[in-house]
């Protein structure tokens, strides 16, 4: 009996054992647990955050597009805007002296 007994009580002293084991990595998942939702939650703002600056970008380059455009028209004018500027001086100019040969206003049109 006493062989018995000590033996017993060596089972339940490691079933003891592995029932704290157990609890303690049973704790241990729980936190990894928690730590991969924080971090798939961290990693889902990261993407749309990720998506809203793609979308920014490309807002952005539409509006770079459509100052460059604006850009373009604004120096056509501008170039439209100086030969008239130039003809008017030749306008002035051959109204104040009429005497001195003036360009023929065919070559202003051009």
């Amino acid at each position: 009996m006493g062989v018995e007994l000590f033996l017993l009580l060596q089972a339940v002293k490691e079933r003891d054992i592995i029932g704290s084991q157990l609890v303690r990595r049973n704790d241990e998942m729980s936190l990894l647990v928690e730590k991969i939702k924080i971090f798939e939650m961290t990693m889902h703002k990261g993407e749309l955050q990720y998506k809203e600056r793609l979308e920014d970008i490309r807002i952005l380059k539409l509006e770079i597009r459509n100052q460059r455009c604006k850009i373009s028209i604004m120096e056509k004018h501008s170039q439209e805007v100086n030969d008239m500027r130039f003809g008017a001086r030749i306008v002035r100019f051959c109204t104040y002296y009429p005497v001195l040969s003036c360009p023929q206003p065919s070559i202003l049109l051009e």
